[in-house]
């Protein structure tokens, strides 16, 4: 009974999967219009935003089949986030080396996570900054708000940090938080450039 109770759910979450992939298709072919040269630079931001939620939307519905050990262009992920939240202070992003190994979907759901709750610290008139570093075995983001610290802001739910622990632990990186009361908040996330067990084979 249990086993067919598994199966069933299994069942269940691929119909599930196979619904959501045909409205990020529609999604992606409503927003891909062929035809947009007489749109206004404000349309044209929106529909590419649109765009970039639907990719990140696809990549929740494939999350776990393709393993962590993808290469992911930290800037670039980085930058859509930021766009999407809507990151007031700044980026600064190292094109030099920001490349690390880890499961898109499930970075893209850390950041997003990170940079929210920060603009949430933050507050109107507050400023959230995001830097992006390439070192030599890894990739560091570090997320930076100017709000009342931690505790001080209620949180939406429970589960931003198991979202971003989750993506880190997945691909083999590490956490760190750093804050302080009326001074804001630091949250770093180290990424590293192989997936775990790689260096060891070469």
């Amino acid at each position: 009974m249990f086993i067919d109770g598994a199966v069933g759910c299994r069942d269940e979450v691929a119909q599930l999967k196979h619904d959501l992939r045909q409205y990020v298709a529609a999604g992606e072919l409503l927003t891909r219009m062929p035809d947009d040269a007489g749109l206004t630079p404000d349309v044209r931001f929106r529909l590419e935003r649109l765009v970039r939620l639907f990719d990140g939307m696809g990549e929740l519905v494939e999350m776990g089949t393709g393993g962590p050990g993808r290469s992911v262009d930290v800037s670039e992920l980085v930058r859509e986030c930021a766009e999407v939240v809507g990151v007031s202070g700044g980026l600064c992003t190292d094109h030099a080396g920001s490349v690390a190994t880890s499961d898109p979907a499930l970075l893209r759901r850390a950041l997003v996570n990170v940079m929210a709750n920060a603009v949430r610290a933050a507050g109107d008139g507050g400023e959230v900054t995001v830097t992006v570093l390439g070192r030599a075995d890894d990739a560091v983001v570090e997320v930076t708000d100017d709000g009342a610290g931690i505790g001080a802001v209620a949180t939406v739910s429970g589960q931003g940090l198991m979202v971003v622990n989750q993506a880190l632990r997945a691909c083999g990186g590490s956490l760190a938080i750093l804050s302080t009361p009326d001074r804001g908040t630091t949250v770093r996330l180290v990424l590293p450039r192989r997936a775990a067990g790689e260096g060891a084979r070469r």
